[in-house]
């Protein structure tokens, strides 16, 4: 498939997502097998960023190292931010889900995550992990409407282990996100959190990205912010 051929099949794959998951679910399921392929195209480089921020920010208990700790990465598509945390020397286990079963096939063969699940992220829908169980959870360029909820948020807080850190990015001015409402959203949320003292937002980043990028995160993304929580 040439490059053309590829940001065609890109803007194809990107016309048809909307506002509900399940929908969603079904066009990720179909696009699986070249996801990967088409992410390198635009040098999709969210998930290095999410890398290396919780290696700088990982807080290890005395007599402890990384290799002990454990990770879960939400919406883990194919893998590829397991892939990030362990190039940027996370040696820890790493558990996953993602809600389309196509994407979790090609994320298993990567042997990247400890365990990989089919498993989608909704509101009142339990997840399928114990709580108080990781020291990081990690969401790549999933918390935007349609794919996995800001209401979520509250459950997967509560899968950290005290001191552990919550890390996402949300994109901003998407397809699906016409109006940029996500980021008010997840504000509004992480404010209420802050009050409620279930976390504290230490990091909020806002950075340009390229258009290659931009592109591939929902076509004409201007900016995404980065957010880092710990309890």
């Amino acid at each position: 498939m040439s490059q053309n051929e590829k940001e065609t099949r890109i803007s194809n794959i990107v016309s048809q997502l909307s506002l509900c998951a399940e929908h969603n679910v079904l066009i990720y399921d179909k696009c699986a097998r070249e996801y990967d392929d088409l992410a390198e195209v635009f040098g999709f480089d969210v998930p290095r960023r999410i890398a290396d921020c919780c290696m700088k920010n990982l807080s290890l208990p005395k007599g402890t190292t990384v290799k002990s700790c454990t990770a879960l990465d939400v919406a883990a598509g194919t893998g590829i931010t397991a892939e990030a945390l362990k190039k940027a020397g996370f040696t820890g286990a790493i558990d996953g889900f993602d809600g389309s079963s196509e994407m979790v096939k090609v994320a298993a063969t990567k042997q990247i995550h400890r365990t990989i699940v089919q498993h989608l992220a909704l509101p009142n829908h339990p997840l399928p992990f114990a709580g108080k169980t990781y020291d990081v959870v990690v969401i790549g360029s999933a918390m935007n409407p349609g794919h996995v909820p800001h209401e979520c948020l509250h459950d997967f807080l509560d899968l950290l282990k005290p001191g552990g850190i919550l890390l996402f990015n949300v994109s901003h001015l998407t397809t699906t996100d016409p109006d940029g409402q996500a980021s008010g959203s997840v504000r509004r949320i992480l404010q209420d959190m802050s009050k409620e003292g279930k976390g504290e937002c230490i990091l909020d980043e806002v950075n340009s990205l390229n258009l290659g990028l931009c592109c591939f995160i929902r076509l004409v993304v201007c900016w995404w912010s980065c957010y880092f929580i710990r309890i």
